[in-house]
């Protein structure tokens, strides 16, 4: 595939994402524009457009289409399965997108490394999210480990081409990971790892992720005072280039910090900024996620150390 412009190979792809990874949506959608590239591409790159907003149904739907106009034996097909695994993340159909991934597993495996890395790091994720969905601590472990081997897989194919911001992906994920797993020395290690590389690299939104995932660590630690800073950082972030779900996200883990040191009165102003950006968007697990923390409000707070956000 070619691009105008003087992009040419597949840099055109990263810098795409590099857009999208700083928040600049609408400049990364204003370049698929400027490209010479098949339609069925561009649609599956607007779904990731979609994705990145907050609007995964929509992504859903976008992916899908551009499946059709793409043939399943060519290298281009790689747009479609990446953006149709994203979406199905986004919206918790993880058995879905496992299965997805089996029919494809063969084809991945002729893609080169940088590509297969990102479909290991989606499966990731997906696995992740399930073992949090899991009853048994059992069943927990053995998601949490599978998802360990995707995203390690990930990494090292990763560090193969010397790309440290898609590095950086891979360390958060695995950071995400052990936490959940309750390694807080592993998960702080991977932590602390992407966030040097994101500010390193000025991704702004991914450091803020970073940052907001450490304060999720230091809550699980019983350290809301600590949790906090990063949180606040996180949220000033996000405030000024994020999207409506990166604020209300972020709004909500400092409302629930703010819970826990006993300050109400920012925590419910924090709630309600939250339910202010997610009211018009897809977004039912924030939505739901407001509606547990105002009942906390109105119960005096009484089990809001029971409901960590992840």
């Amino acid at each position: 595939m070619e691009a105008q412009d003087g992009i040419t190979g597949i840099d055109w792809y990263f810098t795409f994402e590099e857009l999208l990874g700083k928040g600049k949506h609408e400049e990364a959608e204003n370049m698929l524009k400027g490209l010479n590239i098949p339609e069925g591409v561009r649609v599956a790159l607007m779904s990731r457009v979609q994705e990145k907003q907050g609007n995964y149904e929509k992504a859903w739907n976008m992916a899908i289409q551009s499946k059709t106009l793409l043939r399943k034996n060519k290298f281009d097909y790689y747009f479609p399965m990446i953006s149709q695994l994203y979406a199905l993340w986004r919206l918790g159909r993880f058995n879905e997108a496992l299965k997805l991934y089996e029919e494809v597993k063969e084809l991945v495996r002729k893609w080169p490394n940088i590509f297969q890395a990102r479909i290991h790091n989606s499966v990731g994720l997906i696995y992740w999210s399930l073992g949090k969905e899991k009853k048994t601590a059992k069943e927990q472990k053995k998601y949490f480990e599978l998802a360990v081997e995707e995203h390690l897989e990930a990494l090292r194919l990763r560090t193969i081409e010397n790309r440290e911001d898609e590095q950086a992906f891979s360390l958060n994920n695995l950071g995400n990971t052990y936490l959940s797993m309750a390694d807080y020395e592993k998960a702080l290690n991977f932590f602390n790892q992407a966030l040097r590389i994101r500010k390193e690299l000025g991704r702004a939104l991914e450091y803020a992720t970073t940052l907001r995932d450490i304060g999720r660590l230091w809550m699980a630690q019983k350290g809301p005072f600590k949790a906090k800073w990063y949180f606040e950082k996180a949220h000033e972030i996000f405030k000024w280039k994020g999207t409506v779900n990166d604020i209300a996200k972020c709004a909500l883990s400092l409302a629930e910090c703010q819970l826990l040191l006993r300050d109400t009165h920012h925590a419910n102003k924090l709630i309600l900024e939250a339910e202010n950006y997610v009211m018009d968007t897809e977004n039912g697990i924030l939505k739901k996620k407001i509606s547990e923390l105002k009942m906390l409000l109105l119960n005096d707070n009484s089990n809001c150390k029971q409901n960590t956000i992840h």
